[in-house]
């Protein structure tokens, strides 16, 4: 593919056009450093750990890796604001990228992994909503605006499957090619540097955003019309997984996602599911996430917020659910999620330390990552 600059927010000057393009010999300073500084055995030996945990095989009780410092000197990396990532293909690797070299520099306990980073609404985008860009000071991803009304959806439902190449997709999925044209060049990073799927969220935290506050009468009001719309959104899902896993297929055990690795290859997002009874969570999120689940294998599912007061129903329902990503236990039951995920054979991921040294003793069966402290949330900061 090559190097055309699709300008997506907002419309480039001739000046920008130019800065942006003067970065391609950074991000190819930062790769050949990168690829000289991998330590292969290092890398090898953090991996599979990483792999014991995802497939159960791990003894320690809170399991929590480390890789040895690397000394990587020479590469000029600028601070990539992520609007501007979002612009150029070349800045947004160069963003990934050094983000990996400082995962050596620092000698973190993450795989080393990038994506097409593109924000939340990726899925949202294909169906036609505004994009929320933020002010380049907050240096952080967009979202999307609402619906003005369910009218909008009753169109989206009439026009069937949206085109994977509308929207932000078609950006994520040249960004991917992009990927795979920058790793064939340097043999211990296509080896130990994974490209993980794009965040497309899950089905009912799309129909959320999409619908806005609205959902929540909606789901009273009008149950049918948005359980259509989740059917729709769960097509476009799986045939937007299945178009990335052709760019990057899964290897039949485990994948990479955020730095970790747990079984099957997808991660889905929960986070909306907080605002809602058991009940609905079995009427309006369970039927939609099991097809997702069930089409490719297994995955694991990622929470924020309170999430014990359904995590029964999800651990004892959802095919092959191998791992769980909950970044705020605090506001939950503790016990709850403990006995509806380690007891139940379920990883949990990046546990925040203060909760796992409060609850160390208990027994975790070897399937707890601690990874982040809640006062910094620094991934890496000792338990």
């Amino acid at each position: 593919m090559g190097r055309e600059t699709y300008p997506i927010h907002p419309v480039l000057t001739i000046y920008e056009v130019i800065c942006l393009g003067n970065y391609r010999k950074q991000l190819d300073d930062v790769l050949k450093i990168l690829n000289e500084c991998i330590n292969t055995r290092e890398e090898e030996q953090l991996f599979s750990q990483w792999r014991d945990f995802a497939l159960g095989n791990n003894t320690v009780e809170i399991f929590r890796p480390r890789r040895t410092k690397q000394v990587c000197t020479g590469a000029d990396i600028p601070h990539i604001l992520i609007n501007d990532a979002m612009k150029d293909y070349e800045l947004m690797a160069l963003r990934e990228f050094s983000g990996c070299l400082q995962q050596l520099t620092h000698a973190t306990g993450q795989i080393m992994n990038v994506r097409s980073n593109y924000g939340t609404s990726i899925i949202m985008s294909l169906f036609g909503v505004k994009m929320a860009y933020m002010a380049d000071e907050h240096d952080t991803l967009p979202s999307s605006y609402p619906f003005d009304s369910l009218d909008e959806i009753k169109k989206c439902l009439d026009n069937g499957m949206p085109d994977l190449n509308g929207g932000l997709c078609r950006k994520v999925f040249e960004m991917g090619e992009f990927y795979q044209e920058l790793l064939q060049k340097y043999p211990k990073i296509t080896k130990h540097v994974h490209a993980y799927h794009p965040d497309f969220q899950g089905p009912f935290d799309i129909c959320e955003v999409l619908t806005g506050s609205k959902i929540f009468y909606a789901l009273y009001d009008e149950p049918e019309l948005i359980k259509n719309f989740l059917t729709l959104i769960t097509d476009t899902y799986i045939a937007a997984m299945k178009k990335w896993l052709g760019l990057f297929p899964y290897n039949g055990q485990y994948s990479v996602h955020w730095g970790m690795a747990h079984k099957g290859p997808v991660m889905l997002r929960n986070d909306s599911a907080m605002n809602i009874s058991d009940d609905m969570f079995n009427e309006f999120i369970l039927p939609y996430d099991q097809r997702i689940l069930e089409a490719f294998g297994g995955g694991a599912v990622h929470f924020c917020g309170k999430g014990d007061h359904y995590i029964e129903s999800m651990t004892a329902k959802y095919p092959m659910l191998y791992a769980l990503h909950i970044t705020q236990p605090h506001l939950n039951n503790v016990d709850v999620l403990f006995a509806n995920s380690v007891d139940k054979g379920i990883n949990l991921l990046g546990f925040d330390n203060e909760t796992a040294r409060e609850h160390m003793g208990r027994g975790f069966a070897g399937r707890l990552h601690s990874g982040y402290s809640q006062q910094t949330m620094n991934p890496e900061q000792s338990i």
